[in-house]
């Protein structure tokens, strides 16, 4: 049996005895995605990360082991789609159950005249008895309880609940702190982010979950202060004659490879800061020709994954537009970094390698199939990445 409902809202402000204003116009959500098919290729493929990030001679004055000054205060999440304040009611005993957010939310303002205007479809069943105290902190409750958000509009008296909110994230003014944020959001599958290089800061769409990822992301940061900068090239290699790497490797010298891990496909093989992958590079023939598709340089927070769109940075963005390299990272102290690789695509993973590096290494990738970004058979994909390390300390320390 359901339980009775019982609930009285006591005005302790002025509330306009007017008509409340009819609701206008469809509710869409955060913000409007504009067809694919309404934008040239060439504003499609806009990237204002570009100049920044990719080119790695840009972030070539940062030696192997640098340290920054940060203040904790300069990382804020707020959000930005609040609205208006509500109206100051007394909530004396509410109670409800296995009701619907949207409907309870309607159910407890009903007396107040404020319409509810739902933006998803549906919303999960909630519980609650006996609420008491000022109508917003019990709204902020029951929706955060709810996994939802709202906005107040006084002039419509509105209320508007959706599964996502819009969010400012302000950051400090260093672009190497805010590539470590926005690599390390599309690492966690947080694909709303939109930076502006004015103020240092990124606007995101979240939901409730995404909302508490990004906190725990800031809080990780500040406390502990550790980044992996990753320069990250991809070739694409043509077999001239032999593919064969064996003949590579013995060119380019004994023991100056330390390892060869295996991956699902392919290999990684890691050299130290003398045993550049450029060198490498340079004994490929006759074996192999090679073509840079991509580069810039990627960021990863200690203990997070990052994620390193290749397409993002492309010589031609639409060859490789699918391809990301994944990068997750435990630093427990400069020589000992667990590493872990992996090259996917829209459709999955293609590879993962795991091993042990030290700060100043270079990675190299080898034997991806050059069809997982549709190239032919007998291409092949190399990616190289040059490990350096950023030490952020808070300020006074």
């Amino acid at each position: 049996m359901r339980k009775n409902i019982f609930y009285s809202l006591l005005l302790l402000g002025f509330l306009s005895a007017g008509p409340v204003e009819a609701f206008r116009g469809q509710l869409v959500r955060g913000h409007i995605q504009p067809s694919k098919m309404l934008l040239t290729q060439s504003v499609q493929n806009l990237n204002l990360e570009s100049p920044f990030r990719c080119n790695v001679k840009e972030y070539g004055d940062i030696e192997v082991m640098t340290t920054l000054s940060l203040s904790p205060n300069d990382f804020t999440l707020r959000q930005a789609d609040i609205g208006d304040a509500l109206p100051r009611f007394e909530v004396n005993g509410f109670s409800f159950a296995t009701m619907p957010i949207d409907k309870a939310l309607a159910l407890l303002v009903k007396d107040a005249n404020i319409n509810i205007a739902s933006v998803d479809r549906s919303y999960p069943e909630l519980n609650a008895d006996e609420l008491y105290g000022e109508l917003e902190p019990v709204i902020a409750e029951l929706t955060r309880v709810g996994d939802v958000f709202y906005r107040y509009d006084d002039t419509s008296k509105r209320l508007t609940v959706s599964k996502r909110g819009q969010f400012e994230l302000q950051l400090p003014h260093n672009r190497t702190v805010v590539f470590a944020v926005l690599d390390a959001l599309r690492g966690a599958g947080i694909k709303t982010a939109v930076p502006n290089w004015k103020d240092f800061s990124i606007m995101l769409t979240l939901s409730r979950s995404e909302e508490d990822t990004v906190n725990t992301l800031m809080s990780s940061i500040v406390k502990d202060g550790k980044l992996l900068v990753a320069d990250t090239q991809v070739y694409l290699l043509n077999p001239i004659m032999s593919a064969n790497w064996q003949d590579v490797v013995n060119r380019f010298g004994p023991g100056r490879v330390y390892t060869a891990t295996n991956g699902m496909v392919g290999k990684m093989l890691t050299m130290g800061h003398k045993n550049k992958a450029d060198e490498l590079l340079a004994k490929l023939r006759p074996n192999y020709d090679a073509k840079l598709l991509s580069e810039g340089i990627a960021i990863v927070p200690h203990g997070w994954k990052m994620r390193f769109d290749v397409g993002r940075c492309a010589v031609d963005p639409s060859s490789v537009s699918s391809v990301s390299v994944m990068l997750n990272t435990h630093i427990k102290n400069p020589q000992e970094v667990e590493t872990i690789v992996s090259v996917n695509t829209d459709k999955g993973e293609i590879s993962t390698f795991k091993g042990w590096t030290e700060i100043d290494e270079e990675l190299a990738l080898i034997g991806i199939p050059g069809t997982v970004a549709g190239f032919g058979q007998n291409n092949e994909l190399l990616i190289t990445l040059k490990l350096r390390f950023i030490r952020l300390l808070s300020e006074g320390k």
